[in-house]
């Protein structure tokens, strides 16, 4: 996804925002948020069993042991093929796609914050690219003093990524992100005690 001049440009664009906010920004970006492993293997059945039933119908073939053959090859062939599996998840409702990257969102949020302070100003910005799933959730430092909506922030991004390509819509992004994090400079970590 990224070549080492990408990387170098978007740790560059992280070190900056971080000097302006003082705030962490975390960037996960992933190919994928799952494999969709019981969705293929479901449509594979079905359409295994589709045809199963009409070479049966059709008396194309009616020995259950070559019917059953036919249902298991199948699916083991859309199991393996990497176009078809791309159609089956393809054809995947939104809801179901932006469920998993959601849940992905999370854990790479939490995989994170393990490392911080909870006193450290921190926020993710997470993509997905399979799934055009894009969030950026922070804790409660930011959530306290900034408004927990990134809307203009995460349109800029979608509208840039077509255009320049997904390092410079991640720059973008990290730029925006720190100059809405500005206010926090001003933020002594004292308000907020740690919790136990």
């Amino acid at each position: 996804m990224f070549t080492a001049t990408d990387y170098e440009k978007v740790n560059t664009a992280l070190e900056e925002a971080k000097k302006i906010s003082t705030a962490t920004i975390k960037l996960a970006v992933v190919a994928s948020s799952n494999h969709y492993q019981e969705y293929v293997l479901s449509s594979g059945l079905l359409i295994g069993s589709l045809v199963s039933f009409f070479v049966w119908y059709f008396d194309i073939v009616t020995f259950f042991p070559w019917l059953l053959t036919i249902q298991l090859a199948i699916l083991c062939c859309v199991d393996i093929t990497p176009f078809l599996r791309h159609i089956i998840i393809r054809l995947l409702p939104t809801k179901i796609l932006h469920h998993y990257a959601a849940r992905m969102a999370f854990q790479e949020y939490h995989a994170h914050h393990l490392l911080f302070s909870p006193q450290e100003p921190f926020v993710l910005l997470f993509i997905s690219l399979k799934e055009h799933y894009v969030q950026i959730i922070t804790n409660s430092v930011i959530h306290t003093h900034i408004p927990d909506n990134w809307n203009a922030v995460i349109d800029h991004f979608i509208k840039t990524l077509p255009k320049e390509g997904l390092c410079e819509a991640c720059v973008q992004a990290v730029n925006d992100m720190g100059k809405r994090l500005t206010p926090l400079q001003h933020v002594s970590t004292e308000e907020h005690p740690i919790h136990i």
